[in-house]
């Protein structure tokens, strides 16, 4: 079989499997009712994509509604909970810096909230790989995301960089947008992932 054939089949299969990720997560969200759904499918995206990424010799698990519902099912508590906790605190400190913005009239303080907000939204992207790979308590799994910001700070742009551009894309190739939610978390899976690896490979080390 030529080259250009396996490649073909391979990129058919991406497809498929993106496209079944999509309509899992649909299934997903609807089942618990979009608000209590949200957070559990995007677990389970993730949790798929952590799977696709393993080494050949790592046994992964195969995707199927029922492989992806109970990894939904595994999830939904914690991945409910940080969510809409990152959700509460989000909320806060844009309605922080919009009355800095509007009453204070404050640059620095206004420039300080914004950097921090910044930080803590993007120190958020990590938070449901997080729970997806490790068993983390509540605490734990904000300190960790936090932490994994600070220690990949050349992942994180990377990962912004290419949520960035599946938006661009989805806007400018509009088949893109039949399947926005892993186009969209493809970039936050691989380099949470890689993230992840590297600091668990710096622990084996010690």
């Amino acid at each position: 079989m030529s080259k250009l054939a396996m490649g073909s089949i391979k990129i058919g299969e991406t497809l498929i499997f993106i496209g079944k990720l999509q309509l899992f997560w649909f299934a997903i969200l609807f089942r618990y009712l979009i608000v209590a759904g949200i957070y559990p499918a995007t677990a389970a995206v993730i949790d798929f994509f952590f799977q696709s990424f393993k080494e050949p010799s790592e046994k992964a698990k195969v995707l199927s509604f029922q492989t992806f519902r109970e990894s939904a099912r595994e999830n939904f508590r914690r991945s409910n909970q940080v969510g809409y906790i990152a959700l509460l605190v989000l909320l806060f400190l844009y309605m922080d810096l919009r009355i800095a913005i509007v009453f204070t009239r404050n640059i620095y303080i206004s420039v300080c909230l914004g950097a921090l907000l910044f930080i803590i939204a993007t120190s958020f992207l990590y938070l449901i790989p997080a729970i997806v790979r490790y068993q983390l308590s509540l605490k734990n799994s904000f300190r960790q995301a936090f932490f994994l910001l600070l220690a990949n700070i050349p992942n994180t742009i990377a990962m912004l960089i290419g949520m960035s551009l599946a938006g661009v894309f989805s806007f400018f190739i509009p088949v893109l947008a039949l399947i926005p939610v892993p186009l969209f978390l493809l970039a936050n899976a691989w380099f949470s992932y890689q993230s992840m690896r590297k600091l668990e490979r710096a622990n084996e080390k010690l």
